[in-house]
């Protein structure tokens, strides 16, 4: 004869969103965490400095000299108010990048459920939070965390679209 089990130890839908909601905080915080460890151990590198000097201008001196630039202006408008609310200092302006890594974790773990399943996006969030070059560009002041999370989200609401256009 087997003992009845305790209902509170049944995993149900509740128990199971609770879990996955407290996994996703879990990935979220060590991903933080991961990204801070060594954001200020070194100087701005060329680029960087580049970043914050064209940041640094006016919008309307900052639009003319990024019409020089390679990359479009969007990094450098964020950073402009960025720095305006923040500072210059090192920490300040690779925070911004450090938010679009965060953004992109958080995104891959919605991607990733949308498209599979909890257990699937819980392990795409931690490869996302462990993975060493997104932890790299979450730490620089360039814009390429910042296009990660763009391409994340643009996949994303492309999947949305799709799903409820062609149910």
């Amino acid at each position: 004869m087997a003992l009845p089990q305790l209902s509170i130890w049944q995993p149900g839908d509740g128990l199971r969103k609770i879990k996955y909601k407290y996994h996703v905080c879990l990935i979220v915080i060590f991903s933080v965490l991961i990204r801070l460890l060594f954001l200020t151990d070194r100087y701005l590198w060329c680029d960087e400095a580049s970043s914050v000097l064209i940041s640094r201008h006016s919008v309307d001196n900052l639009l003319f000299h990024a019409a020089f630039d390679v990359h479009p202006p969007l990094y450098y408008l964020l950073l402009h108010d960025w720095m305006i609310l923040w500072g210059d200092s090192i920490a300040a302006v690779r925070s911004l990048s450090l938010l679009f890594g965060i953004l992109t974790v958080v995104l891959v773990i919605a991607l990733t459920r949308w498209l599979a399943n909890e257990r699937t996006a819980l392990l795409a969030g931690w490869f996302a939070a462990l993975m060493p070059m997104a932890v790299h560009y979450s730490q620089e002041t360039r814009m390429y965390a910042l296009m990660g999370m763009l391409t994340l989200a643009a996949a994303l609401a492309l999947m949305m679209w799709i799903k409820n256009t062609h149910p």
